[in-house]
């Protein structure tokens, strides 16, 4: 076996696949340059990949030392020594043999036997956890390592938790150096899963293979010898055979079918290109005469015309990169003109400010001196009030000596009342707007925008929400005032469009739009704005933010033109392109209409804003001019209101005159005295009022003048922008054309990267005075003469018969190559398959010598027949072990003989099962074997026996209570269980039978 092991190794060692080697460096660029123009199938031809794979040697398998039971079943809790090369577990049916030994295949990862798992152990046992710790022997391998490497010691501990986790169990394993109680286990290892567990037993000599035998169930122990020697041979391949020898073997099949089939495709290509070209054939001979002037024009379109192009494309290059030079001198320019813009808008932004200061001093003398005419007038009022008085007591005086007619002036008295609620209903509404449009300046001047109603309504609501956003009209700024009409026009009614920054919250946000019936968009899907040409709409605008991708592809579509004329000259260049002039006609996709904006209804940037806060001004002028018409009317009607009163109460007017006759002439002193006073207190503050225009006017022109300059600046800022677009514009037409020369030169014979070639070709007669697209011309042209002269035949007759021809010529190549490719497949098919059989074989041969090892030692004959498989599929589909087994000199037994006896399929069985085990000759392990001697006679028994105390693998055997004592002769250790007594809530330990000295 270990010869065999170290032959196989040795056929793993190549680094180079052998396919490769032979085909050579230039046949594998040939395939793979004609797999890249098969048209056909568009599929290149995959070459084999075969990989270096490490041998597997079979580990020395562990052995049971002891097992300790926690809560399993009805099981309380037990330990029991394994220590022995044969284990018997005796007792009545139902006492828990079988239960024994699936706690011993949980304990090692395998499954239980029938339909039985272990959570149904876990469930009987009613306790929260359940425990099962083994401890297994560390044995060394070939090369002195340990089997639970890197766990050097001799012993090992293996353990299983299974735990309620969320209504299901789950079980855990761990594995730890040394006998390691519970109590520690628990607190100092670490548990790993069953996958990682299984691998961990896998390495230590536990194969899946092995897996499989060891969960075999109760009765079951004659299987393997109802094995067919297929099924036989699949088993001894899964437990030795290198599984990456047959994978390549496989592959290489696969490889040999596919380059079959591509080598029909090809072989179809080939016929139909050949019909073809024998078709064209008969068609060749009738363009004979006029070859030579079509060779002249083939040459003229492959050589001198390509040729012109690139040197055209070369002076292209070069006149490109002399724009990129003079645009980043503009560049450069604009950039300096930025700078001097920001230097000078620095200065008048300091002189605005001492201007301000000296507008404010002005301000306060021209309001003191105003509040002082003003309490000057308000004394003058006061006194005009008291001769108002005496002018009202001399009309009473004369409308009581010229009689009172009492109805009359109860009908005026009424009508005066009713007039006088009117005209204060009136004043009423008229503050409530001037109330309204204050508010609406103060906004405005606080650097508010001015909205539609239902635009400002959907706005508050989307803030009240926390919903981010912004309205178009506020985020854009016309840089141009003269482009401000066109541009108000062309976005509309879109002005109003809420620009949603949280697109996350845009269903929230459609929601409130709809509540209020919102008629405006709503948009988040938003973008930076970069520069664009100067010419265009979207070149006079500015954005503070991202805006809608639609806002700037429209203003980036639409040029900017002068007049009307100008805009249809563009259309004859192009009937699609849509234009605008200033004052506001659009031209667009559905025709041209005006839609100019008047200053008055401006919305967007400072422009926007200005007029809004002047419209509001100029509002609140007018309500000033009906408040005060209104004050008049109301004095008017107080005071005739008063008359009529008193005329009616029978007031003495002519005592109150003279009365108040001092009173009167005091104030009528006092007044004219006042109207000298009020006259030069006006003066002062017609001089304050002059001062505070200067200097408010000095104040206005410097801010002008900044804005003026802000504006420069910004225009300046706009150039620059616009001069960079230009640079990355001719950077990008650079790159382009330079791209399209690499491309014309990467495809270009060698020769043509010569200048001096290039000038010699561009020179020849028939194209040396003509540009390239003068040149394509003649060649149409020519072209033209050369079908007028075909006879009406087809022109292309020859070039298609070269390239049918050529086409086919590349098909047989690459017929050729796939017929070597698939010569080459076949061969390494062959030789994967004799590999892999040359490994089956070994592997046969080494299972069958440990077979008729243990044979001899069970008393029984093994015959193997020849193990002959030949190198081809059919030979190796049919590989089977043919081993006959011949018991006390009578006729031999196939493995599946259906006449032989009970003892005659467990001897076979434990003669197959054992040789799995062994390594070198070496029988390790522990095999459950659950009642091997049912229904055995006392000399099959013995026989058995005698053979489990010749090998030295571990056996774990079960049997029911007999008084057959010859059962448990092989037994070292003899376990006994018991049935759970009526009433009990667990059942009793398993008893344990040590037996001293040696076994004979």
């Amino acid at each position: 076996m270990g010869r065999f092991l170290k032959d196989r190794a040795s056929t793993c060692s190549w680094t180079t696949p052998r396919w490769r080697r032979e085909l050579g460096k230039e046949s594998w660029r040939t395939i793979a340059r004609s797999s890249k123009h098969d048209a056909a199938n568009n599929r290149a031809i995959q070459p084999l990949r075969l990989t270096r794979t490490k041998r597997r040697r079979k580990m020395a398998m562990f052995s049971l030392s002891k097992v300790e039971v926690v809560n399993w079943d009805y099981w309380s809790r037990f330990t029991v020594p394994l220590s022995a090369n044969i284990v018997t577990l005796v007792g009545p049916n139902g006492s828990g043999k079988t239960t024994f030994i699936d706690a011993c295949r949980t304990l090692l990862g395998i499954d239980c036997s029938g339909g039985r798992d272990y959570s149904r152990y876990a469930r009987q046992s009613k306790a929260p956890v359940v425990w099962i710790r083994g401890v297994v022997t560390n044995p060394k391998n070939h090369r002195n390592g340990r089997a639970f490497f890197p766990i050097t010691t001799d012993e090992v501990t293996l353990a299983c938790r299974i735990k309620k986790s969320g209504g299901d169990w789950e079980r855990k394993y761990f594995v730890a150096p040394g006998d390691v109680p519970l109590d520690a286990l628990e607190s100092d290892a670490t548990p790993i899963g069953l996958r990682d567990y299984r691998q961990r037993l896998a390495v230590a000599g536990l194969s899946e293979a092995m897996r499989k035998v060891l969960a075999l169930e109760q009765g079951a122990t004659g299987k393997l010898s109802e094995y067919s020697g297929q099924m036989l041979l699949k088993l001894v391949w899964d437990t030795f055979g290198d599984q990456s020898v047959l994978d390549q073997y496989q592959r290489a099949k696969q490889d040999y079918d596919e380059a079959g089939r591509e080598l029909e495709e090809a072989q179809r290509m080939v016929d139909n290109q050949a019909a073809a070209v024998l078709r064209l054939e008969q068609e060749v001979e009738h363009y004979r005469e006029w070859a030579s002037r079509k060779e002249r024009l083939l040459d003229w379109q492959t050589r001198l015309l390509p040729v012109k192009e690139l040197n055209e494309l070369v002076e292209q290059c070069l006149e490109a990169r002399d724009l990129r030079r003079k645009a980043r001198a503009k560049v450069r320019e604009c950039a300096e003109r930025v700078r001097v813009h920001a230097v000078e808008q620095a200065r008048l932004s300091t002189l605005r400010v001492q201007k301000q200061e000296v507008a404010e001093v002005t301000r306060r003398n021209f309001t003191s001196a105003h509040e002082q005419l003003a309490a000057y007038r308000a004394q003058h009022e006061g006194l005009q009030s008291l001769l108002n008085e005496r002018a009202r007591l001399h009309r009473l005086v004369a409308a009581q000596r010229a009689g009172i007619d009492t109805a009359a002036l109860a009908d005026e008295l009424s009508k005066l009342r009713t007039d006088r609620a009117r005209t204060s209903f009136e004043r009423d509404e008229v503050l409530k707007q001037r109330r309204h449009l204050e508010s609406k300046a103060a906004a405005l001047r606080a650097g508010q925008r001015d909205h539609w109603p239902d635009v400002e309504s959907m706005s508050a609501a989307l803030s009240a929400a926390g919903i981010k956003h912004a309205v178009l009209s506020e985020v854009v700024e016309v840089l141009d005032p003269r482009w401000q009409p066109a541009v108000e026009g062309v976005l509309g009614g879109d002005r109003g469009t809420i620009v949603l920054y949280d697109p996350d919250r845009q269903v929230e946000a459609m929601r409130i739009g709809q509540s209020h019936r919102f008629k405006h968009w709503i948009n988040w899907e938003l973008e930076e704005v970069r520069g664009t040409a100067s010419n265009r709409l979207l070149a006079k605008v500015r954005f503070s933010g991202k805006v809608p991708t639609w806002a700037t592809r429209l203003l980036a579509s639409i040029y900017c033109v002068e007049t009307v004329e100008d805009g249809a000259e563009l259309n004859r260049q192009d009937a699609k392109t849509s234009w605008v002039t200033p004052d506001g006609y659009y031209r667009g996709p559905r025709g041209g209409r005006y839609v100019g904006v008047e200053a008055k209804d401006f919305l967007l940037g400072s422009s926007g804003r200005a007029n809004a806060l002047a419209a509001a001004e100029a509002g609140l002028g007018d309500i000033d001019k009906q408040l005060e018409k209104l004050a008049i009317q109301t004095k008017a009607l107080n005071e005739r209101i008063g008359e009529i009163e008193a005329l009616l109460a029978g007031h003495d007017a002519a005592g109150q005159l003279a009365a108040r006759a001092e009173e009167f002439r005091s104030a009528e002193a006092e007044s004219e005295r006042l109207v000298a006073v009020i006259q030069q207190a006006a003066d002062g503050v017609a001089q304050a009022q002059s001062a505070d225009d200067e200097a408010q006017k000095a104040l206005n022109l410097v801010s002008e003048e900044a804005g003026a300059r802000k504006e420069q600046l910004r225009s300046a800022e706009g150039g620059l922008e616009t001069a960079k677009l230009e640079l990355r514009t001719k950077q990008e037409s650079l790159h382009a054309q330079l791209e399209s020369l690499r491309e014309k030169l990467r495809g270009a014979p060698p020769e043509w990267r010569k200048p001096d070639i290039r000038r010699a070709i561009a020179s020849h007669p028939d194209c040396a005075d003509v540009d390239a697209a003068v040149f394509g011309r003649q060649i149409d042209a020519e072209s033209t003469w050369v079908k007028e002269h075909a006879e009406g035949k087809d022109e292309n007759i020859l070039l298609r018969y070269e390239k049918q021809h050529d086409e086919l010529a590349r098909l047989e190549s690459v017929l050729s190559e796939r017929k070597t490719m698939r010569d080459r497949t076949l061969t390494l098919v062959d030789e994967q398959r004799g590999r892999y059989i040359n490994v089956l074989k070994g592997t046969a041969g080494a299972y069958i010598k440990n077979v008729k090892a243990l044979a001899d030692m069970a008393g029984i004959e093994a015959i193997a027949r020849p193990f002959v498989v030949e190198n081809t599929d059919v030979s190796l589909a049919q590989a089977a072990l043919d081993i006959v087994f011949r018991f006390d000199q009578k006729a031999e037994a196939d493995l599946d003989a259906a006449d032989s006896s009970g003892g005659q399929k467990v001897m076979k069985s434990m003669v197959l099962l054992v040789a799995l085990m062994l390594d070198e000759r070496n029988p390790s392990g522990v095999v459950f074997i659950d009642e091997p001697f049912a229904h055995l006679d006392i000399f099959n028994i013995d026989r058995v026996a005698s053979f489990l105390k010749k090998t030295n693998a571990q056996f774990i055997l079960t049997t029911p209570v007999t008084h057959n004592l010859n059962i448990y002769s092989p037994s070292r250790i003899t376990l006994v269980t018991q049935t759970l007594k009526p009433g009990e809530r667990h059942a009793p330990p398993i008893g344990i039978a040590v037996r001293r000295g040696n076994i004979t």
